[in-house]
């Protein structure tokens, strides 16, 4: 934390973490979905992803708890895991499995404003919002038979593969808002 002044920081961080894989994706179990007639096929392959996190932050704080903040972050995963067909014979069949690299970037805004600067009745309530915009880039399985291949294979007339697509469940957006009371 570097202290421009007595209400404004420069925050900068890095960290190292782990995703273990939890204890459905580690087995051997066999799990059929009968609202979308898949299987889950378990992995006890699989192995720990391991994520970089970098992060650099602007913070200015005001009267009565309230503060403006602008956040950039960087994450290098390795080995992340992602649900991945079983095979191209059970198109139905998906398992767990690591996937070699990807990466997450992106800028966050978090705001608290005391409610009281509206009405003076309102000087215990604190508006709260936090948003944030992410770019996600998984390198696609380049070994035979793998994902750049099968989507080769499959690319509609004039669709161009790219080397990388987005991680999986990553959303490219985030909004929280909240209202707090505080007496």
């Amino acid at each position: 934390i570097y202290s421009l002044s007595d209400n404004t920081n420069i925050r900068s961080s890095f960290s190292n973490t782990v995703a273990r894989p939890s204890f459905k994706e580690a087995s051997i179990a066999q799990i059929y979905d009968p609202i979308t007639n898949r299987f889950f096929i378990g992995n006890i392959e699989l192995e720990p992803s391991y994520i970089n996190n970098f992060d650099l932050r602007f913070e200015r704080f005001g009267e009565a708890g309230e503060l403006i903040a602008f956040s950039g972050f960087y994450k290098k995963l390795d080995n992340p895991i992602e649900l991945v067909t079983f095979s191209a014979s059970a198109p139905d069949n998906f398992q767990p499995r690591n996937v070699g690299e990807a990466t997450v970037m992106g800028l966050e805004i978090e705001l608290r404003k005391n409610l009281g600067a509206f009405f003076s009745s309102l000087s215990n309530w604190n508006f709260n919002f936090n948003g944030s915009i992410a770019e996600s880039r998984q390198k696609l399985d380049r070994s035979p038979g793998g994902e750049y291949d099968s989507r080769s294979a499959n690319a509609r007339d004039g669709e161009q593969i790219k080397d990388y697509r987005d991680l999986q469940g990553q959303s490219p957006y985030l909004i929280n808002t909240g209202v707090s009371y505080n007496h």
